[in-house]
């Protein structure tokens, strides 16, 4: 982890001296345009940079890693090791900006989900690019006026944020993903502000009553409440509902479906192909040799004749396997957005169980402070656990928030559409198919094994043609034979591989539905111990941390079963599928 600290000083501790800002070459995709001021004043400061091609590409998307590094920049802050860990858990792949998102983090900018993640890579909306510039200027939660988003977006848009902006021009844009041009104005506009907020250390911690603080500046975007933004009457959606509409009506579903129409126009391509080369094989053997010899060169002969009847008859065979592969992904991926959505829900419901259980220790804390049998600390530590408990309730509502705009972007209706998921959050039953069986209805149905045996098919008689007509010794039979050989192991190998990829998911099945036993487990003894916990604090036997500590089981064992259920239920999905066709399409 990294620890901020003003660039001027970061220069001193340098060895030589450079110019604050050096010339740069304008992007040719920029120059002329409404970017050009703003993004050639932040490449000379360094505060972005192009591509190597020599562009900018203004239009790109920008992620949530790329943005905390260009605030931190043009906060005019440097980073510099202090041997911490990473703020979060998933900044691995994104060594590049590790330091920046910690220094963003440490700063109050940004703060991580729930599940101690920063999801670095993810694209970042002008909502969002809102609430980081707001707080990177150094203004508190306490300034803001009308909630998550609009309060953020209208306070950085007072702030001159979105001044002169080329794809942004109102706050009904801010669902949509930022482009660099815009976040490249946005920062200029804005870079003033950030860098006196930082050489004022950022708005941090607000005071609170009864002496405990609350961090409210240090939550970021992600745990401000955007749920009071949906409207219109809540729209009922079951699971099936949702995969139907999405395999009917979506933009996906009609790609699908012009994919069928175009490997139905390759069927009949083939066809008109083979009936072309059939009536002109009749003749072949009343012409001269040398216009023989012309038309077996352009590849008029008997064994391309079979290639291309085959082609046909495969084509044929394969148009509703293949758009039932493209069915499958659909399915898949409405299923996981599904779930997305129903695991939010179920985190917000416990996150609310156990605000409810924080209220009801500070009512007990309260009681027995006012009796004299308890201390100060202890009700202050129940007084600030239940702000934390409030804090992540706020937190779970803008996850349910973020899903529930997801389920809407997946099915193409507006975001802000109200939804009611019908179908219920809860384990499926184990798939009832034996191994042996699932292996064997992979075998016969899988696109990837028709598609290897279909290539080995047409290699056989391209490569038998070519040892014929120019001879073993030939190079043509050679590179032939090279072919053949590899098409002949891929042939050996799909098997194994599917074999293989059927038993893991088996195998990963049964791992997580143990995993879910386990969890409940984990929870019925955690609920136990919280019983007596209370029991014993009642009596004066035990502290209300002891009491809070055995709540905190509840609660991690909690979401630990809602997140096990999750991934039992959707590994099941992914195994019926796995089982059948799958998902892969066939290149015919």
């Amino acid at each position: 982890m990294k620890k901020i600290i003003p660039a001027a000083l970061a220069l001193s501790m340098a060895i030589t001296t450079v110019p604050a800002f050096a010339a740069v070459e304008i992007p040719g995709d920029i120059a002329g345009t409404g970017y050009e001021a703003a993004v050639s004043r932040l490449l000379e400061e360094g505060i972005v940079s192009g591509y190597k091609d020599g562009t900018f590409r203004p239009e790109n998307s920008v992620t949530r890693a790329e943005v905390c590094a260009m605030i931190i920049k043009a906060g005019g802050q440097s980073a510099v090791a202090d041997g911490a860990a990473d703020t979060f858990s998933d900044l691995s792949g994104s060594a590049w900006a590790a330091d920046f998102i910690n220094a963003a983090s440490d700063a109050g900018i940004v703060s991580g989900y729930k599940d101690g993640t920063f999801r670095p890579k993810n694209n970042i909306t002008y909502n969002e690019l809102s609430s980081m510039l707001v707080k990177a200027a150094g203004v508190s939660s306490k300034d803001i006026t009308g909630g998550w988003p609009a309060g953020y977006i209208d306070k950085a848009t007072e702030l001159g944020a979105f001044e002169n902006t080329v794809t942004y021009e109102t706050a009904a844009d801010g669902a949509k993903l930022a482009t660099r041009g815009d976040v490249a104005i946005a920062i200029f506009n804005m870079k003033d502000e950030i860098a006196q907020a930082a050489e004022a250390g950022y708005v941090k911690e607000v005071p609170v009553e009864n002496g405990v603080t609350e961090n409210k500046d240090k939550i970021g975007y992600e745990v401000a409440n955007a749920t009071e933004e949906f409207t219109g009457e809540a729209m009922k959606l079951s699971l099936e509902d949702a995969v139907k509409k999405m395999q009917t009506e979506s933009v996906s579903a009609e790609t699908a479906r012009l994919n069928k129409q175009g490997d139905q126009n390759k069927a009949d391509g083939y066809g008109d192909s083979y009936s072309s080369m059939k009536e002109a094989m009749k003749y072949m053997d009343y012409l001269d040799l040398s216009t023989q010899y012309q038309m077996q060169e352009s590849g008029m002969t008997e064994v391309n004749q079979d290639i291309v009847k085959l082609q046909r008859d495969f084509a044929r065979a394969n148009i509703e396997t293949n758009y039932q592969a493209e069915l499958n992904k659909i399915r898949l991926d409405t299923i996981q957005t599904y779930y997305g959505l129903l695991q939010a829900q179920d985190a917000l419901r416990i996150q609310e169980e156990n605000l409810q259980v924080q209220k009801d220790i500070l009512a007990l804390t309260e009681k027995k402070y006012e009796q004299g049998v308890v201390s100060k600390i202890d009700l202050l530590s129940a007084q600030n656990s239940v702000v934390k408990a409030e804090s992540d309730v706020t937190s779970a509502k803008n996850l349910v928030a973020q899903a529930k705009m997801g389920v809407n972007m997946l099915l193409e209706q507006p975001l802000m559409q109200e939804l009611t998921l019908t179908t219920s959050y809860e384990q499926l039953a184990l798939p009832e198919i034996s191994l042996t069986d699932a292996i064997n209805s992979a075998m016969k149905q899988r696109n990837e094994l028709t598609s290897v045996e279909f290539s080995k098919q047409v290699m056989e008689l391209n490569f038998n043609s070519i040892r014929y007509r120019y001879g073993v010794r030939s190079t043509k039979y050679k590179d032939a034979e090279v072919q053949m050989m590899q098409v002949e192991q891929a042939c050996e190998l799909m098997p194994a591989n599917i074999e293989m990829d059927i038993r893991n998911r088996y195998a990963d099945i049964h791992a997580k539905y143990q995993a879910v036993e386990a969890a409940e487990d984990t929870l019925a003894y955690a609920k136990e111990g919280y019983r007596i916990a209370n029991v014993t604090y009642n009596a004066g036997m035990s502290t209300i941390s002891d009491v809070q500590q055995a709540q905190v089981g509840v609660l991690s064992a909690n979401l630990g079963l809602s997140s096990a259920i999750a991934a039992y239920n959707q590994a099941v999905y992914e195994f019926e599928i796995a089982i059948g066709i799958g998902t892969e399409r066939i290149s015919f």
